[in-house]
């Protein structure tokens, strides 16, 4: 059997999926040459005027709205009179296949997803568009871990009238908002009722609400409050799809982007507890991207920006105490001689206490003096050094009134030495220093 080409473009290859009014198809773009999904409004469809419309509206609104995170639309048209819609391919499989399969996520997992749907959501949502079915069935999980909404079926326009009969309940049981299981008008709220239940069941390994048939559990949206979630959940968490989860749209978050931010942040300080963090699927990778290359790459780059801030202050602290410290290192502040007195501000003035300097520049020594020593008698002083760095001692009152015999030499005595000619300055110690799932 040879294979079905829709208006010599587009070769339906495999059947993925079959819903209740479409088929999903994986097909071939001939004139594009690649890969794509087809979903076909099926045969008893054709002549029912309102699902005609409905599968319109899906295109018109999904065309409408341009984001990673939302399946991407090609094209629209009909062949043999049934309409049919061309879409990107998603590769992976929806949420309820790894539900099934590994029964529920962790928290930071769960956050994860939660933020990339709101943001998706978001921007459909300042389209105008409210998608009215959100479930795991219609959240794909790419290959790359992404999370991209699928399926605008049953999507609305807040602007114009709805193609379904007043009072008629549309989406599915399970992730029905309050307002939407009775009949009354939709909103975004909506939408984030949705994910709420999808959250829970994704901690819970369960949606909230359990019954026998569709309106049973409709009914248990409407009018009881939804378990609480098992005390393994954070708190922080819990207290997200609780505000998710509340009865009246009023009362849950303003917008879809509040809830995206609160997602990111909750997961980012369970993360800071934690840096194991662990997103497994069931698919042997561990990790949804929660963020773009971009956003990740300011974050690095306002914690150089900071690093380098702090080392430049760091560093100026340091110059400045260089300068403080500078004038005493420089010899311009008074020092002492090592018994407490101060030194000369200025070496270039003369000492009273050295001789007179005849004109050839060469300082005369003082005469010995007698001077008390502390710790008992007398002792005699040599003449001191002229070096202008060392002050010499004043001379003491004489002990003995009586005139001082005359020098002489003793046997093994060296005639004194006169002062260096050129005397150098003490040393200064301070130098140097979509596939869509029915």
């Amino acid at each position: 059997m040879s294979a079905v080409v829709l208006n010599d473009r587009y070769r339906l290859d495999d059947r993925l999926a079959t819903g209740g009014m479409g088929e999903v198809w994986r097909a071939t773009d001939t004139l594009l040459d690649r890969i794509v999904a087809v979903k076909l409004l099926r045969q008893e469809y054709v002549s029912d005027a309102a699902a005609l419309a409905r599968f319109q509206a899906e295109a018109r609104f999904a065309a409408a709205v341009q984001h990673g995170g939302i399946a991407q639309i090609y094209d629209y048209g009909e062949h043999e009179d049934r309409a049919y819609l061309v879409m990107e391919l998603v590769p992976g499989e929806p949420l309820s296949k790894i539900l099934r399969r590994i029964e529920r996520l962790d928290a930071q997992a769960t956050l994860d997803l939660m933020a990339q749907v709101a943001r998706a959501l978001h921007v459909a949502h300042e389209a105008n568009i409210v998608h009215r079915d959100i479930k795991p069935a219609n959240l794909m999980i790419t290959e790359g871990e992404q999370v991209k909404i699928t399926d605008f079926g049953i999507a609305r326009g807040l602007e114009v009238s709805g193609v379904t009969q007043t009072g008629m309940v549309m989406g599915t049981a399970h992730y029905v908002a309050p307002e939407q299981a009775s009949g009354q008008p939709v909103g975004p709220a909506t939408d984030l009722y949705a994910l709420g239940v999808v959250a829970y069941e994704c901690l819970a390994g369960h949606p909230p609400f359990q019954g026998d048939t569709a309106v049973a559990i409709a009914l248990q949206h409407v009018r009881e409050p939804p378990p609480e979630l098992p005390e393994i959940v954070p708190e922080p968490v819990r207290d997200l799809i609780r505000a998710l989860l509340a009865k009246e749209p009023d009362d849950r978050p303003a917008d879809a982007r509040e809830v995206a931010e609160r997602a990111y942040l909750i997961r980012e300080s369970l993360a800071l507890g934690d840096d194991t963090i662990n997103l497994d699927l069931g698919r042997g990778t561990d990790t949804l991207p929660s963020e773009s290359e971009e956003e990740s790459g300011q974050r690095r780059s306002a914690l150089m920006y900071t690093s380098v801030a702090v080392g430049i202050l760091l560093l100026g602290l340091i110059v400045i105490g260089s300068l403080w410290r500078g004038p005493a290192t420089a010899g311009l502040m008074n020092e002492d001689d090592g018994r407490g007195r101060p030194l000369p501000a200025d070496p270039a003035q003369p000492d009273p206490s050295v001789g007179p300097v005849p004109s050839g520049g060469v300082p005369q020594p003082t005469p010995p003096t007698t001077s008390r020593n502390p710790y008992g008698g007398a002792t005699t002083s040599p003449s001191p050094s002229a070096s202008p760095s060392r002050k010499p001692n004043s001379p003491p009152t004489p002990t003995d009134p009586r005139p001082p015999d005359p020098p002489s030499s003793p046997p093994n005595s060296e005639p004194p030495q006169s002062p260096d000619p050129d005397p150098s300055p003490s040393d200064d110690p301070g130098a140097g220093a979509n596939t869509f799932q029915e």
